[in-house]
């Protein structure tokens, strides 16, 4: 996955108020620590930010879309907090993906698509998982057995 990098313009910073009007007025996000969900949707409006301009990528990346915010805000609602909190990064395609990683060959990735699906990814050990499910507010099983797995491991 590649992480954005282009420049913050006022623009981008104005669709993430008016997609989260309780957002700070400024970029410096006061969040307690102990709160992932938080964390969580700060990383989704620092990319939002960085990734709002088409090709921030240099190959032709595409700007996260308001659907495709929206679906990821509910995928962070629906995460179990005993989980460890994921990197969240700005997939090419306009969707973000968060990626829970725990060294080599031990990590799992998964896309949330604005159309109400979930794409994932996992390396377990000597075992590769991948797929695709429905999404609506409740962490498919498929996906919470492959994180269960990571952090067993």
């Amino acid at each position: 996955m590649l992480l954005c990098s282009s420049e913050f313009t006022p623009a981008s910073f104005a669709y993430v108020r008016s997609t989260q009007p309780d957002a700070p007025a400024s970029l410096s996000f006061a969040i307690p620590a102990s709160d992932m969900r938080q964390q969580l949707l700060a990383e989704m409006n620092e990319e939002t930010m960085d990734c709002s301009e088409e090709d921030w990528d240099g190959y032709g990346a595409k700007t996260i879309s308001q659907d495709a915010y929206q679906m990821a805000r509910r995928f962070v609602s629906a995460l179990p907090a005993h989980f460890p909190r994921p990197r969240v990064v700005a997939d090419p395609d306009g969707w973000f993906a968060f990626e829970w990683t725990r060294g080599r060959r031990k990590s799992v990735v998964v896309s949330v698509d604005p159309d109400y699906r979930l794409h994932f990814s996992a390396l377990l050990g000597q075992s590769e998982h991948e797929g695709s499910e429905r999404f609506f507010d409740r962490l498919p099983e498929s996906v919470e057995g492959l994180l269960q797995r990571l952090y067993r491991m």
